[in-house]
């Protein structure tokens, strides 16, 4: 049988992922304000790419733990 999460995993774990997605809005409107950035193609299929799959990685990370 399974042990149950930690409660205070639970209460953390919406918290975390919002200042992940927070993190990850941050970065990616900072990176679209730097002119090489902005002006390139792709560098900004990059950010499209990377930032969905950084939120992805934190959402399995927390999936992986039961929570």
């Amino acid at each position: 049988m399974r042990k149950p999460p930690n409660p205070i995993l639970i209460i953390l774990a919406p918290i975390l992922i919002a200042v992940a997605v927070g993190l990850v809005y941050d970065l990616q409107n900072f990176l679209q304000d730097i002119p090489e950035v902005r002006d390139n193609p792709m560098l900004l299929a990059g950010v499209a790419v990377f930032i969905p799959m950084l939120v992805a990685l934190v959402k399995d990370t927390f999936d992986a733990h039961g929570l």
